[in-house]
């Protein structure tokens, strides 16, 4: 598994990929931003982008709403972590 910084990434054309944008509040690369993938057929390339939220207000959220704990604890540690 690769996983790819914020920006633009060229992809080969001559290559296939599976490109998994994962899920917001779950992160699994270290970084709790809510992420997105716009992916450009013209010129085969993908740009990720990171987006801000209020990441403590959504892990007390996930414990209100009563979702397992280390949810919460996980989408907070790796903010602290990173």
């Amino acid at each position: 598994m690769i996983f790819l910084p914020e920006g633009k990434t060229l992809l080969r054309s001559d290559s296939r990929y599976i490109v998994n944008v994962g899920s917001v509040c779950q992160p699994r690369d270290g970084d709790a931003h809510a992420k997105y993938v716009i992916y450009d057929t013209d010129v085969d390339e993908v740009e990720l982008r990171f987006v801000d939220y209020d990441i403590q207000k959504t892990a007390d959220r996930i414990i209100a709403l009563g979702f397992p704990m280390n949810h919460a604890r996980r989408l907070v540690r790796d903010t602290r972590d990173s």
